[in-house]
Parts: structure tokens; C-alpha cells; sequence
């Protein structure tokens, strides 16, 4: 997140940092595809793995 987000945007004040690494956070689990899960971004596959213990229960 530093390299990514903090060092990048060079915040200025307490609440840009605030919003800039809440957007940061957003777009990490919900927008960002990671090759290690197959092209799908972190809330796709806690959904597939909620589904599969949903059916094995």
C-alpha cells in the first residue's frame, strides 16, 4: 500500500490520506484482478469459496 498508494500521491492532509487509501482499499479487494486466483479479484473468490462451503454444508 505504501508503494502503491502513500508514496505515489504524496497526501498532503489527514483526510486525503484517509479517502486516497479508502479508494486504494476498494479498488485492492474489489477491482484488482490477481494472477494466483486465476484472473479473478479478491471478492470473486470469497464469493466462489462462501458458495462451495454453502453446498458442502
Amino acid at each position: 500500500m505504501k508503494y502503491e498508494c502513500v508514496y505515489r500521491h504524496a497526501f498532503e492532509t489527514g483526510s486525503e490520506a484517509r479517502t486516497g487509501i479508502g479508494r486504494w482499499i476498494d479498488y485492492h479487494s474489489d477491482g484488482r484482478p490477481y494472477s494466483a486466483l486465476g484472473g479473478r479479484t479478491l471478492a470473486e473468490a470469497c464469493q466462489d469459496t462462501r458458495d462451495q462451503i454453502r453446498l458442502a454444508a
